[in-house]
């Protein structure tokens, strides 16, 4: 629930698609903030969603920022634009054939969405000529954008990688993804963009960060059309510039003057929406929609009926095995609903799960686009939408003004709850056939009803089980209110600013006049007028582009009740600080007073949004609610980076009707009148700010019998991507405890940490310390070493680990071999046991792990046909069988699987040879486990409550042991015993068809002498001899290879390969040359004496010779040198050193001052006469009592040690004063 909204999470998980390595899941969700006046139907019908995938989206501010006949510009808030720079920047008033260039001065809005729920927003910020994003809020994830090599260098793609290398491409990437792209109509005569402009770009594929998977999205497209309702009044008044007056009779010489006053008249003039009726708007967009998924192993198509979705299927390879019905009906209502989603198995006539859904009363008969409240929600009681307001007209003529009033009498536009929740999802019947209940009310604030619905009430009925009934309060106090931006409020001062546009109108024109009495010859006159236009709107002209809920509360409190008694409460605060400010636009008019400036909307603290600042849980006690536990949370902002725009807006309409000139008098005219009389183009200046918004600190209380327990963590973050640096957290205890994360951007020197940050692999944790900072220890280390694998192409971890209480790191396991997939081939833990893992079905599912071989040999020895375990379309047991060959391989132990991709795991067969069989219903779900002899071991029935599947009589058998065991008889000669045993077992189920009889099971008993190597049947092979070597170096011996040939085929060395020592043969394995250490006797120091301790010189006899090596002398001295070492490592010792004591005495007079080592009993003194300082040398580092005999009875301040502070008059006693090299002062004061 997005609590501090009013609003409720709806929504039904469909299914979760899974590839190699990546996961895309799909549901639906109802957004239940209440019914708008312009609502229109999706593909669910009207407010459900199909959540599959993602999209970024854009606002166009100005021109759109990749257009390619855009000229460089760089906005700078420091300097007042010229008009050259303002006409270059609008998109508005350009006059054709100017020759202007075109400026992009403001900035798109851009909205991205991932499928993890990860969402923001970014501008393209020009950095040295470049567009390059800025994220708000920074998050570190990487943007790129790729223009259209035509189409006027619009959009064709956004690539989004994440924070863990993972790819998100939106919008086209081939010709079959060209329809992934929403876009609206453009056809601007004054600029060269003549066709679509694209506003959003829709996911197209998914790929991983090691480029080993994919997935894949298809579209088609549809035209969506949205109407939106408005009122306006316009008046043109107080005439200027004008070198004409209204005379009537010259209509017939000036026909464009005489338009101009059957506009204005004498005084002004003034119209109402045509007819005094509604305006319709229609909005028309060409929508991307959803029509398949393509994923390792599968895909998903989506089937419409009339742009309405029908059904999901699900298929594994070309074969359906999961199907989503979905049915739409618009009875009650104008527009669609969803009344039931029902999902079929692989048998798709047979439902296994279905939900119904239940609506409020609907609309019928009307059309409710009319129909909004000030919010735009439906509301049936409105008629009118622009309410009855005063305006002030001047007149031209005397100067004079009088009132004229706009607007409609009795306009209500009031929220109304009751039709608001019109059409609103009422209730969920689950498969279960319980079912929840939704309860709204209308939104408020301390004026009265504000925008859409918030839930009261969420009212949970199983068929068995307990009545859940959650009730929700709002407000600090539970005083209902929350908070609207003020700008929107409705009467407000700020709102009626935002429903009147003002503006200027300048026109030019020229006319033939007859002049020279009885013979008269045409005289063209240019004759220019101004005037004022307002235009009163329905609705406020402004789009805060950052803001998000209309209403917020800053808190929200939870009732829950069980079968109608109290059972807990839980109160959530919040706080913001994205409330949008508006600006005024820079307008400078000569002559006359503008009394509605237009304004825009200040972005500055968009990264501010809502955040939890506490949460309080309570339990229902005593007749009242008890606290039980508090949080409370704490934020900082870290600013990222900044950017500066300049909106811009055509503040004088200038028209043009003379003959005989060119666009260029034209806009030199535009350029006069702007610097002379009043601007044409209004402009500010707007600052964007990227930043995160991050926990800096959270203080949890736990309110038991025993006290209150606190738990304490500080957060802090490193600079560069705000990942988090480091986590305090002090305990009851008060201890601190502190854990520091590393992260590859740390080590961006070193391979492969580069790349992972140039694929903004940015996340892992390379390694992790904790440390007990009251104790100053370390606590625990781990450490993640990553490599390059396969050719570079993939990086993956080499190996773990692992240290505690400050020791030496530790090789917990090292990763060995990685297929071109990513998957781990062989791992070696940290006891030298070697791990391989085999993997099948297109490399998706591990089929086998064998402990104790390299993977190379396991396969090679083995003979197993990778091939075969790979073909998804063999059967479970053509894979069993030849994953049966790697049980021949010797002294392993080796487990297999089987699976029905995208089900589940078929048969698992442990090193015994033991197998068990998982068998699956229509659905997709486990039914049964059988063991080796096909009998049911377990069988699983899918009831609801209260329902009971009856599984029979067990037939299968009862298997019991009867005691007796022998020896396992060889299947390849059964002259000879195996390498098991047996054990007897009999089937003691009388309804079993094998009751009574007997079988022998194996068990892991070795028989020894099938271990025991005779050196008879060693017999040499026909490989050469090789030299033996040690450390790359010749022994001067060489071996022979043997193969192990015993007569009993199950011996388990059979067919084992040996090297044996064949002799000295230095003809065929030359020595090589012996270096002898030189002399390096002397003394040498412990290197393990523990501060203060000091090591002493201990002798160590080195002589020459003592040790060889064949690689180099100085290999030898290296040995002799780490010998000495380690003997004084062994056998030196460690002293203490004694220090001087320091006493200064700024007190004056004399003290005595004796000390008693605690561990020792030896007294050490010395004395300061007549003011002056002492010292004591030789003294002993350690602990001591202090007693300190002063002349003088004043109070002295003494400083003793380090930072041990006191005072006091005459004689002082101090126990337990540790004294060392650094704390060997005491000061007198």
């Amino acid at each position: 629930m997005a609590a501090y909204t009013g609003l409720t999470d709806i929504s039904i998980p469909l299914h979760t698609i899974s590839g190699r390595r990546l996961t895309l899941p799909m549901s639906i969700s109802f957004h239940a903030s209440g019914r708008m006046a312009n609502e229109i139907n999706g593909v669910l019908g009207m407010r459900w969603t199909l959540n599959c995938g993602g999209l970024v989206t854009r606002t166009v501010k100005g021109f759109p920022d990749e257009w390619s006949n855009l000229s460089p510009y760089v906005v700078n808030p420091s300097n007042e634009p010229s008009f050259d720079d303002l006409y270059s920047a609008c998109p508005d008033g350009r006059t054709p054939g100017s020759g202007k260039p075109f400026y992009n001065s403001e900035f798109d809005i851009f909205s991205y969405a991932l499928p993890n729920g990860k969402q923001g927003h970014f501008i393209l910020k020009s950095q040295n000529g470049v567009k390059v994003p800025m994220l708000i809020p920074y998050a570190p994830i990487k943007i790129e954008v790729v223009p259209s090599a035509n189409n006027y260098g619009l959009l064709d793609r956004i690539e989004i990688t994440d924070v863990d290398g993972t790819k998100y491409h939106f919008g086209k990437l081939a010709v079959a993804t060209e329809n992934a792209i929403e876009s609206i109509p453009e056809w601007d005569h004054n600029t060269p963009i003549h066709g679509s402009i694209p506003t959003a770009w829709y996911l197209t594929s998914i790929v991983s960060n090691d480029v080993t998977d994919t997935i894949s999205l298809t579209y088609y497209s549809r035209y969506e059309n949205m109407e939106t309702a408005a009122q306006h009044a316009k008046i043109f008044d107080r005439r200027r510039s004008s070198s004409v007056i209204y005379v009537p009779e010259e209509c017939e010489h000036d026909p464009y003057l005489c338009d101009m006053m059957s506009r204005l008249g004498p005084m002004y003039y003034w119209e109402q929406s045509p007819n005094f009726e509604m305006e319709m708007v229609t909005n028309t967009r060409y929508v991307p929609t959803l029509n398949g998924v393509q994923f390792n192993g599968g895909s998903v198509s989506f089937n419409y009926i009339n742009d309405f979705l029908d059904e999901i299927i699900i298929k594994r390879d070309a074969i359906p095995y999961k199907k989503i019905k979905f049915n739409l009906t618009n009875t009650g209502d104008v527009l669609y609903h969803l009344d039931s989603l029902t999902f079929y198995g692989e048998d798709q006539n047979i439902i296994n799960e279905k939900y119904s859904f239940g609506y409020y009363e609907g609309i019928s008969g009307l059309d409710p686009n009319a129909k909004k409240d000030w919010w735009g929600n439906f509301s049936m009681y409105v008629n009118n939408l622009l309410p009855y307001q005063p305006a002030e007209p001047v007149s031209y003529f005397s100067n004079w003004g009088g009132n004229k009033d706009v607007g409609f009498v009795d306009v209500q536009r009031a929220g109304d709850a009751d039709s608001k929740v019109r059409g609103m999802l009422k209730t969920i019947t689950y498969p279960t056939g319980g079912q929840t209940e939704f309860v709204y009310e209308g939104n408020r604030y301390n004026y009265g009803d504000a925008a859409g619905l918030r839930i009261a009430e969420i009212k949970s009925n199983p068929v068995f089980g307990k009545t859940i009934h959650k009730t929700y309060k709002y407000g600090i106090n539970e005083n209902g209110y929350g908070y609207i931006n003020e700008y929107l409020r409705p009467g407000s001062n700020s709102r009626k600013e935002l429903s009147v546009v003002e503006s200027n109108a300048m026109h030019y024109w020229e006319y033939t006049a007859l002049i020279g009495g009885d013979h008269p010859f045409p005289w063209i006159m240019y004759e220019q007028m101004g005037f004022r236009m307002r235009d009163y709107l329905s609705d406020p002209y402004i789009t805060f582009d950052f803001e998000g809920s209309q209403v917020k509360y800053d808190a929200v409190t939870e009732y829950v009740m069980e079968d109608g008694y109290p059972k807990q409460k839980t109160q959530s605060l919040y706080s913001w600080g994205d409330n949008a400010q508006l600006i005024d636009f820079i307008v400078h008019d000569q002559n006359e007073p503008i009394y509605y400036p237009r304004k825009f909307s200040d972005p500055q603290n968009a990264c501010l949004k809502p955040v939890m600042t506490g949460k309080t849980t309570y339990k229902y006690s005593n007749n009242q609610f008890e606290p039980v536990r508090k949080e409370t949370y704490g934020y900082g902002f870290l600013e990222k980076d900044e950017a500066w725009d300049m909106p811009v807006y055509a503040h004088t309409s200038v028209a043009w009707a003379r003959s005989g000139s060119d666009g260029g008098d034209h806009y030199n005219t535009m350029k006069n009148y702007h610097n002379t009389d009043c601007s044409v183009y209004g402009y500010g200046y707007r600052k964007y700010k990227s930043g995160s918004q991050v926990l800096y600190n959270t203080t949890i209380e736990e309110f038991t019998p025993a006290g209150t327990i606190v738990t304490q963590k500080n957060m802090d973050y490193e600079d560069f991507n705000h990942l988090l640096r480091s986590e305090e957290v002090t305990n009851s205890k008060n201890e601190v405890v502190k854990t520091t994360y590393s992260y590859p951007k740390d080590f961006e020197s070193i391979s492969p940490y580069n790349e992972m940050v140039n694929r903004n692999i940015i996340n892992p944790i390379i390694e992790q310390v904790q440390v007990n900072t009251s104790l100053n220890k370390e606590v625990a280390r781990t450490k993640t070493n990553y490599n390059l694998w396969q050719s570079n192409t993939l990086i993956q971890p080499a190996t773990i680990q692992r240290s505690i209480y400050g020791n030496a790191l530790e090789t917990e396991a090292a990763i060995n071999e990685y297929d071109i997939k990513g998957n781990i081939l062989q791992v070696t833990g940290k006891d030298g046991v070697v791990t391989a893992y085999v993997w099948g079905y297109d490399q998706k599912y591990p089929v086998a792990k064998i402990i104790g071989s390299s993977y190379a040999d396991a396969i090679s020895q083995s003979g197993v046909d990778l091939a075969i375990v790979n073909n998804a379309t063999l059967s479970d047991a053509t894979i069993r069988a030849e994953l049966h060959k790697l049980r021949t391989l010797a002294n392993c132990f080796v487990s297999t699987y089987t699976y029905k991709p995208m089900t589940g795991m078929t048969s698992e067969t442990d090193p015994d040879g033991r197998t068990i069989y998982y068998e699956y219903d229509l659905f997709g779900r486990l039914s049964l486990t059988r063991d080796k002899d096909n009998n049911i071991l377990k069988k699983y029935a899918y009831d609801y409550q209260g329902q009971c599947t009856t599984c029979g009589a067990m037939s299968s058998a009862n298997w019991q042991a009867t005691g007796n065991t022998r020896a396992k008889p060889c299947e390849a000669n059964t002259a000879f015993y195996g390498p098991y045993r047996q054990r007897e077992e009999k089937d003691m189920n009388p309804v079993s068809p094998t009751y009574n009889q007997s079988r022998w099971i194996d068990f892991l008993t070795y028989n020894e002498a099938l271990y025991e190597r005779n050196e008879q049947y060693w017999v040499n092979t026909s490989t050469p001899p090789r030299c033996i070597q040690v450390g790359g170096q010749n022994t001067g011996e060489q071996e022979q290879e043997q193969v192990y040939l015993d007569p009993n085929p199950c011996h388990n060395y059979n067919n084992a390969i040996r090297w044996k020592n064949a002799g000295t043969n230095t003809n065929s394995c030359p020595l090589p040359p012996v270096y002898s250490s030189s002399d390096l006797s002397g003394n040498y120091y412990s290197s393990l004496c523990s501060s203060p301790a000091e090591p002493d010189p201990i002798y160590v006899p080195v002589p020459a010779g003592m040790f060889t090596s064949t690689i180099s002398v100085a290999d030898a001295d290296q040995q002799a040198s780490q010998y000495a070492q380690q003997y004084a490592d062994d056998h030196g010792t460690c002293t203490v050193p004694p220090i001087t004591l320091n006493f200064i005495n700024n007190a004056g007079g004399g003290f005595t001052i004796t000390l008693t080592d605690v561990n020792t009993g030896q007294e050490y003194s010395l004395q300061s006469m007549n003011g002056s300082n002492a010292y004591l040398q030789n003294l002993p580092q350690g602990t001591y009592h202090i007693y300190i005999s002063p002349s003088e009875t004043d109070e002295i301040y003494y400083e003793v040690g380090c930072n041990y502070f006191t005072s006091g008059a005459g004689d002082l006693y101090l126990d337990d004063i540790t004294i060392n090299s650094t704390c060997n002062t005491i000061t007198a004061n």
